[in-house]
């Protein structure tokens, strides 16, 4: 590290739990490298997992359609923290390895995804390219289902809008990956390797 970068020190692993319980924020969470550098404000790590909690655990979403967006999200943004957690939950819930290898390509492919992972996956990329959904894309999330076809939009927004806030985050305070955890799984190649 340049001796002139600044950087936001972490907390330590108790001193994030114990605020972390203040806030309602579960342990497992709080020893996370983001939640230990978030913490040390404590409305934004609360606003932060308030989020995580409403798309992780109370979202009528399908988990791997899910976990899809979210790792096509950090590999778009080169963010090796949200690829490398979502990657084992991503095989959790069943994302195939084909799928995985899959989304780290530039165009994605109709003989790997189906038609609505494709225009969930494309709410990522235009996110990236253009900062918003084109209206296009809004029109095809509303036809992927047939019942709550808002939630479902609304979901799908929020999800890739949420990751992609997370993955600056950790890119711009340089929040670096648990001592434990290898860089980029399965192979250690990241969209830099391109």
């Amino acid at each position: 590290m340049d001796q002139n970068e600044l950087v936001i020190e972490m907390l330590d692993k108790i001193q994030a739990i114990e605020i972390g319980q203040t806030l309602g924020i579960l342990e497992p969470i709080a020893e996370l490298n983001i939640f230990r550098t978030l913490l040390k404000h404590p409305d934004l790590a609360s606003s932060i997992n308030s989020l995580l909690e409403t798309f992780l655990f109370k979202s009528k979403i399908d988990s791997k359609l899910r976990e899809l967006l979210i790792m096509r999200t950090g590999w778009l943004h080169g963010c090796d923290y949200e690829w490398t957690h979502h990657y084992e939950i991503a095989k959790a819930y069943k994302v195939e390895e084909d799928q995985i290898i899959g989304i780290r390509q530039p165009t994605l492919s109709a003989d790997i995804f189906n038609s609505t992972e494709l225009t969930v996956l494309e709410c990522a990329d235009e996110l990236k390219n253009n900062d918003c959904v084109t209206q296009n894309t809004m029109r095809n999330l509303y036809d992927c289902v047939e019942e709550e076809k808002d939630r479902f939009a609304l979901e799908i927004i929020g999800i890739a809008v949420t990751w992609k806030l997370i993955s600056q985050l950790l890119l711009s305070l340089g929040i670096t990956l648990e001592e434990h955890l290898a860089s980029w799984p399965p192979d250690g190649k990241s969209i830099l390797d391109q």
